[in-house]
């Protein structure tokens, strides 16, 4: 989920598109993608990630880490947006970075 955004349809009922929040490879490893690495966004929210310097990293199923091209901090939940500190950021990038291993072996 996008920060801030308040909900995944478009008034006209369009479905999210599913962002691989870390890209898939073609030649990459077995389990790329999945709940592990799956991020729901509107289409316009889908670009913005994609084209317009924002950062996402997965904490799990229903947590994203943000970085906006500002330089700016959330964490997104199914319940909402908080801003964060560069250092909680950071802390859970890490975090986010083992996990994604921790996928990647199960």
């Amino acid at each position: 989920m996008f920060p801030h955004a308040t909900g995944l349809f478009t008034k006209t009922g369009r479905a999210p598109d599913h962002d691989h929040t870390t890209p898939y490879g073609k030649h990459g490893p077995p389990g790329q993608t999945g709940d592990h690495n799956d991020t729901p966004l509107r289409r316009h929210h889908h670009r913005a990630k994609t084209h317009a310097g924002y950062t996402v990293h997965q904490l799990g199923p229903d947590r994203w880490i943000w970085r906006t091209p500002h330089g700016l901090h959330r964490l997104v939940t199914t319940s909402g947006t908080t801003s964060i500190t560069r250092g909680e950021f950071h802390a859970l990038r890490t975090l986010a970075v083992h996990l994604a291993g921790d996928y990647a072996a199960a």
